[in-house]
């Protein structure tokens, strides 16, 4: 009898243990689950962040081409530009030909100018809407260009010599076709464009 009783309670005790043991292999197992789980969100984040690496890298080499084709494409602006001149205050007529304003102009200052050293010449609109239209023109050469620029600052630069000496003016000079004058070596430099400009010197 009390082998009996023995037996049964050891055979309970095992069977206890037993779902103790199942119980702990189940938690095992889903800590075991839990943790292979995130050892593969790891794995995607650094998935993720190897991708995001290789995507900026991406976006600095496409920047770094962006940048260089912008730095391009200025440099070409700037020499489709370098032959143009641009006439202000010419009143605009009804079928006008612009280009023999520029021919005029040129005559007047000396310069002998054909219609064949005209690429292209056309008015563009100006920010003030009672002022006529700007006459853009591009040239044939650069050379051709300051010719008449510089043409234009001769008839400029008597008149402002003697403005300039009229005023006690100690400096005037020309640079890159354009005339400067200064009153004294600590006083700003006046820019004169043209006739208009000699008010400024006072």
């Amino acid at each position: 009898m009390i082998l009996k009783l023995t037996t049964e309670k050891l055979t309970q005790e095992h069977n206890t243990f037993k779902k103790e043991l199942c119980t702990l292999t189940d938690t095992l197992e889903f800590h075991s689950k839990e943790q292979s789980d995130l050892k593969a969100t790891v794995n995607d984040v650094k998935s993720d962040v190897k991708k995001m690496r290789i995507q900026n890298q991406d976006i600095d080499i496409l920047k770094q081409s962006l940048d260089k084709l912008l730095h391009e494409q200025n440099i070409m602006q700037q020499r489709e530009r370098i032959n143009n001149l641009e006439i202000c205050g010419i009143p605009e007529y009804k079928n006008e030909k612009v280009s023999e304003y520029l021919i005029s102009i040129a005559k007047i200052v000396g310069i002998d100018l054909s219609i064949e050293d005209i690429v292209h010449i056309h008015r563009v609109p100006t920010r003030l809407p009672n002022r006529p239209k700007n006459i853009v023109v591009k040239l044939k050469s650069t050379q051709l260009k300051y010719g008449i620029l510089s043409a234009i600052k001769k008839g400029v630069s008597q008149p402002t010599k003697e403005a300039a000496n009229a005023a006690n003016y100690k400096y005037i000079w020309i640079r890159n076709c354009r005339i400067y004058v200064r009153r004294s070596d600590t006083s700003p430099s006046v820019l004169i464009r043209d006739i208009t400009d000699l008010k400024k010197i006072k």
